[in-house]
């Protein structure tokens, strides 16, 4: 909410470590906002849920940087 009366914006870069069922396992933030953005950015991305990466036809755990933008509207 603070990061919305003040009309921040911008981009977090997080690197996360996704497990061989495609959870996110692990995830730090490389580049961060204020007003809490940072915190959001990270909370999002432990929701979310991908596609197994596969080597060989095998799930595998990879590590990955994922973008999160927030944009005011």
């Amino acid at each position: 909410e603070l990061a919305r009366r003040v009309r921040a914006e911008g981009t977090v870069i997080v690197e996360a470590t996704i497990d061989r069922e495609g959870r996110v396992v692990e995830a730090r933030a490389l580049r961060g906002l204020p007003h809490g953005l940072t915190e959001s950015a990270l909370a999002a991305v432990a929701r979310w849920r991908f596609t197994p990466a596969r080597r060989n036809g095998q799930p595998i755990a990879v590590r990955y940087r994922l973008t999160v933008v927030f944009g005011i509207r």
